[in-house]
């Protein structure tokens, strides 16, 4: 897993997307501890956002 700071992931979010799409993780940190993870999204599970809030269905259509 590759570790990156805060400043160093807004300048190079392209390229850490990028990363994750092709099934690395990546952890964003602050003053040296990990703070937040980069992961791939699940496959077979969507969000349909709407103005209210976000609704997470899976392949089937179903709500969880």
């Amino acid at each position: 897993m590759q570790m990156t700071n805060i400043s160093e992931a807004q300048s190079g979010l392209s390229s850490l997307i990028a990363q994750v799409e092709k099934g690395h993780k990546i952890i964003i940190g602050k003053a040296g501890k990990p703070i937040a993870m980069l992961i791939p999204f699940p496959s077979g599970h969507i969000a349909v956002k709407n103005w209210r809030d976000v609704v997470w269905k899976d392949q089937d259509g179903r709500s969880y």
